[in-house]
């Protein structure tokens, strides 16, 4: 919290890589906190109710309606804050085909998985990728590096981006340095945005826009923007579709016959020497750890290759 935060500070210094580390997770948790401010979401019968409604609560939802529980269809359940049928509802969980839907004009349709995964970025991703009897995007969890893990996977980029888009940073590449240089990159970033916020800000007052004014075009402007992106996606998604069904017609083809491996360096010789004098029980324990990081770099590869793949058979279906 704030005070941990300031504690911090006052002992390893404001400048710090501790306290700006520190003032990141601070960050992050008011963001997460603030994903889902201002909205009213009804959660349909279907959906599971309690992990959907905590995460709501925990984003910052105004009011959270649900049908579960409900004497009739249409109606509340017990202590839901309002029914189906209320006409402030921003936004509809559902998990059901679209053709057993009643729509109503000004309400967003939305599948659970866009609940779980907007908390975990930080901003309300867009609709389209979580539309109704759509393939939802492949779930990622929160708690993986994926830098660090040696891959980093096509929707990771796209949470990344989108999240850059909505002015909540993201994941970025990692550039770190032993005195803490990644986190001071991303604060000197973070403050340049804001300065450049602030001068687009005095730039319209001065040609007489309204601040509020001001804030809805910017609104606008971010929701197309992200709009834009989610199309794009959703495009790549059809075309790698159609690439993964031409590569199970490839499936027939002879694999090319292995290659010799290139002959062990001096280093390489010298080393299993080195390993041929440790006793045995350090010998298993290094065999291990070698044989979990090759798995590993093997297991990198792998979806390397397969995803350059893809993105090569996508490219000439287009």
């Amino acid at each position: 919290d704030a005070e941990v935060s300031a504690g911090v500070a006052a002992d390893f210094g404001a400048e710090s890589a501790e306290a700006i580390e520190m003032q990141k997770r601070m960050a992050e948790q008011t963001r997460m906190k603030n994903t889902f401010r201002g909205l009213r979401v009804f959660i349909n019968r279907e959906v599971p109710l309690r992990p959907i409604y905590f995460v709501l609560v925990c984003g910052g939802t105004a009011e959270v309606g649900w049908e579960r529980g409900a004497s009739a269809v249409g109606s509340a359940g017990k202590g839901s804050a309002f029914p189906a049928s209320a006409t402030n509802i921003t936004h509809q969980i559902v998990d059901r085909p679209p053709a057993s839907l009643e729509t109503v004009e000004g309400r967003e349709y939305v599948q659970p998985q866009w609940v779980f995964d907007s908390f975990n970025t930080g901003c309300q991703l867009p609709v389209a990728l979580y539309a109704p009897g759509r393939a939802p995007p492949p779930h990622l969890s929160p708690f993986v590096d994926d830098a660090a893990e040696g891959y980093v996977p096509r929707q990771r980029e796209l949470l990344d981006k989108l999240a850059q888009e909505a002015g909540v940073g993201g994941r970025p590449a990692a550039t770190a340095t032993a005195d803490g240089g990644e986190a001071t990159a991303n604060v000197l970033e973070t403050s340049e945005s804001a300065s450049q916020r602030f001068q687009k800000e005095i730039a319209a007052e001065v040609k007489g826009v309204w601040h509020s004014e001001f804030k809805d075009q910017e609104l606008e402007a971010r929701k197309g923007r992200l709009n834009a992106i989610a199309e794009a996606a959703i495009g790549g998604d059809q075309a790698g579709s159609a690439a993964k069904t031409a590569d199970g017609e490839d499936d027939d083809a002879e694999p090319a016959p292995p290659q010799p491996g290139p002959k062990p360096t001096e280093a390489e010789e010298e080393r299993l020497r080195a390993k041929s004098m440790m006793p045995k029980k350090h010998k298993r324990l290094l065999s291990k750890i070698e044989h979990g990081a090759r798995s590993k770099e093997e297991a990198t590869e792998r979806l390397l290759e397969k995803r350059q793949k893809f993105e090569a058979k996508a490219k000439r279906i287009e």
